[in-house]
């Protein structure tokens, strides 16, 4: 129960509600959307009210953020413009031996995340390559990908498990 002696929302409605958010300058029953790319500088160039550009501040987002962080429990949420920002993100923090999910069809963007981080990529380090053996395609996506990262660097690596339904394989770094 909650302190105001309601049962507490269940997820679903929650989300349908968007947890109460609301747009607060005019009141509207929803959250606004913001559809500025740039924003407002004062006189010693900073920026009015914290957001710098739309890509990596769009207030729009906040309210989503803040939903999805309360239905997982978590302690705060972050949406992206673009599937490469969001991977990029992940990529970018990931310390050494650390576990990655690689999805499919992507030769030159595995090749870049696998050079890029090369130097966090040590013995123990997990990586889960998604659809890696069984398409069409292996031979020119992540296995390829991989298979050149691996000469390059002078990785040692076993295969620690298959999927083939799922087309994934698991490789641990020795």
């Amino acid at each position: 129960m909650s302190e105001d002696g309601r049962r507490p929302l269940r997820p679903a409605t929650r989300a349908a509600q968007a947890a109460g958010a609301t747009e607060p300058a005019y009141g509207g029953m929803v959250p606004a959307i913001y559809p500025s790319a740039p924003y407002l500088r004062d006189a010693d160039g900073r920026y009015l009210g914290g957001r710098s550009y739309a890509r990596d501040r769009d207030p729009t987002a906040v309210p989503a953020e803040a939903l999805l962080a309360e239905l997982e429990g978590g302690a705060e949420a972050l949406l992206f413009a673009s599937g490469m920002a969001a991977a990029t993100t992940v990529f970018e923090t990931l310390g050494p031996g650390a576990h990655v999910l690689v999805p499919r069809h992507m030769y030159w963007t595995v090749r870049a995340w696998l050079d890029h981080l090369a130097a966090r990529i040590a013995p123990g380090s997990v990586i889960l390559f998604d659809e890696y053996l069984c398409t069409s395609r292996w031979r020119e996506d992540e296995h390829k990908a991989f298979q050149e990262a691996v000469a390059r660097h002078g990785w040692r690596y076993r295969y620690r498990a298959f999927n083939l339904f799922a087309k994934q394989a698991v490789v641990v770094i020795c």
